[in-house]
């Protein structure tokens, strides 16, 4: 599969940005490590998991708000889906497993 891309001036230096931070030469390198962590972001959430950044320092959490993300219901062990609770309250434990 061939994939191309338009960016905007913007678009460019902030994906020059990422792969000099990452230290990868390939945006096809970018793509895959891209895709890598939103297959892992939607397995996450069908397994029930939120997905925060955590702050050591703080001992605060903050949930990672994606819209496409959240529309990603958790899938039971029995195989239906629900859906994803929508208040954000609650502790996130070592995994981000989500404590109410």
């Amino acid at each position: 599969m061939r994939i191309q891309l338009s960016l905007d001036k913007e678009g460019e230096r902030d994906l020059n940005e990422i792969k000099e931070a990452l230290g990868v030469q390939k945006t096809s390198h970018v793509y895959d490590l891209a895709l890598g962590l939103l297959m892992w972001a939607v397995e996450s959430r069908l397994q029930g998991f939120e997905i925060a950044k955590y702050d050591e320092s703080t001992k605060t959490a903050r949930l990672l708000s994606l819209r496409e993300l959240d529309r990603v219901g958790y899938r039971s062990d029995n195989g239906t889906t629900e859906e994803p609770s929508s208040d954000s309250v609650g502790t996130v434990g070592a995994l981000g497993n989500r404590r109410n």
